[in-house]
């Protein structure tokens, strides 16, 4: 699964192939929710109201093409926003006396935009983040530039990893602390060619056999992936929007057992159960702390998202 692409698919078959497992390609898109009932909202989006992110899962494989059709149009239009982005930051480095981002080269050329691969501002901030290594170095340096240049406050176990100098995830640890206090500085509001209705996705997910899923994110509280702020979403209002959801059309939830207390996820799966909804697990990989292991996935509450997953 990946940001508005499906150019890894094949290879991430492949790839599991070789090692005897199974595997399910798809990816993840955001999309507007005009005229639903939750038109207007923050859902599960940090950024946006009226914009979610959807999971398109198990896109058979001699779809993956069609399904790309769509995703060149988000891309082309996400990759021009993406250049306004780095415009507004490039105005703040210039501020802070740290040396301009060049679009081409500093960012996409860390993507993978010449496979077919989605940027994001993860990418541009990935990009910030090792033009600051490069030029300020790590530990205090660092840290006072960004509380005294940036007004970035960097709590003191951030400030441990920003310190130690054989910390092997050093790049990946200082993109975290930018993207939850710093992107809302140069984020740009998508448009609905970017962000297409939910609808439209939602059928044309269907006509290709795949599996259209609402990603919940729910409350946040400390961030697993750490780059989350702490934030409300879309818990006040889930009993109005899975039924909605049902009615649009999706086939399913997807949510991060790691990611929710047991509690939400009680709520959620009775709501999914009453809507005909089934319950899928994904979680993300942001950052290079991460395994690729859920533990929690193998209690006992949870043996029917491994169901699902067959």
């Amino acid at each position: 699964m990946d940001h508005d692409s499906v150019s890894g698919a094949m290879e991430m078959v492949e790839a599991c192939a070789i090692l005897g497992i199974c595997a399910t390609v798809g990816c993840e898109i955001r999309v507007n929710m005009n005229s639903t009932a939750v038109e207007g909202m923050k859902t599960n989006n940090p950024d946006s109201e009226n914009i979610s992110y959807i999971a398109i899962h198990g896109i058979p494989h001699q779809n993956l093409q069609e399904m790309n059709l769509l995703l060149e149009t988000v891309r082309r239009e996400r990759e021009e926003r993406n250049r306004r982005e780095t415009g507004l930051l490039n105005r703040i480095l210039r501020d802070a006396g740290v040396s301009e981002l060049d679009f081409e080269r500093d960012v996409l050329e860390i993507s993978m935009s010449a496979e077919g691969g989605g940027v994001t501002e993860r990418h541009i901030l990935y990009a910030l983040a090792g033009r600051l290594i490069d030029e300020i170095g790590t530990g205090t340096r660092l840290i006072s530039l960004l509380q005294n240049r940036f007004r970035i406050v960097v709590d003191d176990g951030t400030a441990c990893k920003l310190t130690d100098r054989g910390n092997p995830h050093l790049r990946y640890d200082l993109l975290g602390l930018l993207k939850a206090a710093f992107v809302d500085r140069i984020f740009i509001q998508p448009d609905e060619l970017e962000c297409p209705n939910v609808s439209y996705v939602v059928d044309y997910a269907l006509r290709l056999g795949a599996i259209p899923c609402y990603a919940y994110l729910g409350d946040v509280g400390d961030s697993v992936t750490g780059d989350k702020k702490t934030e409300q979403f879309e818990d006040r209002y889930l009993d109005l929007l899975i039924p909605e959801l049902a009615s649009i059309g999706f086939r399913a939830v997807t949510y991060m057992p790691p990611r929710n207390t047991a509690a939400q996820l009680k709520r959620l799966s009775r709501l999914c159960r009453e809507n005909g909804l089934m319950e899928i697990s994904g979680v993300d990989i942001n950052s290079s702390r991460q395994e690729f292991n859920c533990p929690e996935v193998m209690l006992p509450e949870y043996s029917h998202l491994i169901e699902s997953t067959w």
